[in-house]
């Protein structure tokens, strides 16, 4: 499998200065000249934004790609204490999203004493994880004698350099350095006709000029995704799986359904003049409880022929020797699962207690206003 590769040209580069009270004076004012010459030789692609950073951190300047800087660059003043690894994320934050070359070059010469949001060794691995996530290379330069160079030499994880500068000749030539780097380096978009399984692969890129070739040191990435890819329409398999698996509760659902629809032809009635049971009580044995009337619902039980008020049916068991009947024993509602009989229980709202609660509204023993 090959892979197709595009190359972008265009560059984004965030200039982080250090502008805290040790830089006050002579420092200061060559990291401003040197920051000019910077800007002074920039690929006309390049678009620049300036951060500073002491206590606080201040975007100077958003990104654009006028030369004439100069005035943004002499209106840096020194103030307190070096925040700098807050002024690092500021940084990434600006070039999150941007599409191409990214770079941060750090100026400074001191170590991260004042950062709230990324404070410690911990605020230093989380800014350089998150610039190594966003293709953000940092390149740091030294000022003075007294930098921690083992410090500025961990940003170097994003794929940047980092330099000392003792003299101001040897600033400008950092600088320059940095610049030549960003000019000389290529960016390649890879998008890779794998499938996303989620596998491990090797990487190694071969620049081919002629009859030259220079190889990069092989690398590795994991493709996106978890599960093997699929190929091949699978879908009535899936659905034959699926099936299978329904069966069961599909027959349940059709026998209940059937035989609830027997019972109530045959057990459930209105009844109507000359009725046998016109007269007769249900389970309700007070002497004086009416007997059933004309146009009167009754349920008719199966195993023993007592008739009761739907009511009364659904209510109750009916206590005879077979033990059948009632509450609610044969019904629709019954043969769905468990999860649906829940969700139509809480549709249908509170019901008294002397009514066993909420129940589904159901019309299977032929209640016309439903249960």
């Amino acid at each position: 499998h090959q892979a197709q590769a595009g190359i972008s040209e265009q560059q984004w580069v965030v200039l982080l200065l250090d502008r805290s009270g040790s830089m006050e004076g002579q420092k200061l004012r060559e990291a401003k000249q040197a920051a000019k010459a910077f800007i002074a030789r920039r690929n006309p692609s390049c678009e620049i934004a300036i951060v500073t950073f002491e206590d606080q951190v201040q975007v100077t300047s958003g990104f654009q790609k006028a030369s004439n800087l100069d005035w943004v660059i002499d209106g840096i003043q020194t103030g307190g204490s070096t925040a700098l690894q807050d002024g690092v994320a500021e940084a990434i934050s600006l070039l999150t999203g941007k599409q191409g070359r990214k770079a941060v070059l750090l100026m400074t010469d001191g170590l991260a004493n004042a950062s709230t949001m990324y404070p410690g060794p911990e605020g230093q691995a989380r800014v350089i994880e998150w610039a190594r996530q966003e293709g953000v290379t940092i390149s740091t330069i030294g000022l003075g004698d007294n930098v921690d160079a083992n410090y500025l030499d961990r940003f170097g994880e994003t794929g940047g350099k980092a330099l000392l500068s003792p003299t101001p000749q040897e600033l400008v030539q950092a600088f320059h350095i940095q610049q030549d780097l960003l000019e000389s380096e290529l960016y390649f978009e890879l998008e890779s006709s794998l499938p996303p399984n989620g596998a491990r692969r090797s990487l190694k890129a071969v620049l081919k000029m002629g009859s030259q070739s220079v190889d990069s040191p092989q690398t590795s990435y994991v493709g996106f995704g978890f599960m093997p890819l699929v190929r091949g329409n699978h879908l009535p398999f899936l659905w034959a799986v699926l099936g299978l698996l329904a069966l069961p509760e599909f027959l349940q659902i059709v026998t209940g359904t059937l035989r609830t629809w027997n019972f109530r032809r045959s057990n459930v009635r209105c009844l109507g003049p000359g009725d046998m049971h016109l007269g007769k009580r249900d389970r309700n044995t007070s002497p004086d409880a009416p007997g059933f009337q004309v146009g009167e619902w009754v349920v008719q039980c199966p195993s023993c022929s007592r008739p009761h008020h739907t009511r009364s049916w659904r209510y109750n068991h009916c206590h005879c020797p077979q033990g059948d009947g009632g509450a609610g024993s044969i019904c629709y509602a019954r043969y769905l699962p468990t999860w649906l009989r829940r969700t139509l229980n809480w549709l249908s709202g509170p019901w008294r207690e002397s009514e066993n609660g909420p129940r589904f509204r159901c019309r299977c023993a032929g209640d016309k206003d439903g249960f």
